[in-house]
């Protein structure tokens, strides 16, 4: 187990990894037979440096624990472990095999978080996409409001006498758009 179970009202001692159960009847206390057992391993518990001092079971369980992290044989296996780690590694598959043992090592735990990943970082980008588009949506609001104010005003000049030279100055709208406005001569 990559977990530490929780012990209740019993005191661990120290360094001890492997626990193992009976099946008793509860009430009667009468075991269901000497040969059903579980062992449970608690692989948090192992030391975390690897050193020479460690028995045979603690190498068992550290190359267990960390035989997908080995990228080369880890100097404290003493060649002991050689033919396990080389049956391990994935070098002698092709690409496709080496892909495929890649997708099979992802529990579905990961599957569901890179997936996740993946729609939230498209949510980000569709976001902002969206944005952007509001943000431009929103200029040329603006613009076409100032446009239309803007042409209010020169309206307003032309009827009031201005001439279409000096309303085209102040407004900015070229002349020859100016001459279609109704206005005073």
């Amino acid at each position: 187990m990559d977990f530490t179970l929780k012990h209740y009202g019993v005191e661990i001692p120290q360094g001890k990894l492997v626990f193992t159960y009976r099946l008793v009847e509860e009430e009667t206390g009468e075991e269901y037979g000497r040969w059903l057992n579980i062992f449970l391993c608690e692989l948090p518990r192992l030391k975390d440096v690897y050193a020479n001092d460690l028995n045979p079971l603690e190498q068992w369980f550290a190359i267990l624990r960390n035989l997908p992290n080995f990228a080369h044989r880890p100097a404290w296996l003493k060649g002991r472990y050689e033919r396990l780690l080389n049956r391990a590694r994935p070098k002698g598959l092709t690409t496709i095999e080496q892909t495929q043992y890649l997708r099979a090592m992802i529990t579905d735990y990961e599957k569901e978080d890179i997936a996740k990943a993946y729609l939230r970082r498209g949510r980000e980008e569709g976001r902002e996409e969206g944005l952007e588009v509001g943000r431009e949506e929103g200029r040329e609001e603006e613009r076409a409001h100032s446009r239309a104010a803007i042409l209010g005003v020169a309206k307003s000049l032309l009827a009031s006498g201005m001439s279409v030279t000096e309303v085209s100055r102040h407004t900015g709208i070229p002349e020859k758009d100016l001459e279609g406005i109704p206005h005073r001569t």
